[in-house]
């Protein structure tokens, strides 16, 4: 079985390749960094939810009290 590789396009196609590779490892590192800083950036959403859900519960809790106070008074 007769094969018709040339040598020197063969060599090219491996140098792409090997220039593939390490693009793609780039790639890599740089999703792996991206996806740390979303993680991080989720911690930070649930906790702005938490205090958030606090202080408007606080508040809450604050003017139904004064209300009920202000009932007193009249």
């Amino acid at each position: 079985m007769p094969t018709n590789i040339d040598p020197v396009e063969f060599g090219k196609l491996i140098a792409d390749m090997e220039s593939m590779k390490s693009s793609m490892k780039k790639m890599e590192t740089q999703m792996e960094a991206m996806m740390a800083l979303v993680n991080q950036g989720r911690g930070v959403f649930w906790i702005a939810v938490i205090i958030g859900g606090a202080v408007s519960s606080l508040a809450t809790f604050f003017v139904t009290k004064m209300q009920w106070i202000a009932g007193f008074m009249r």
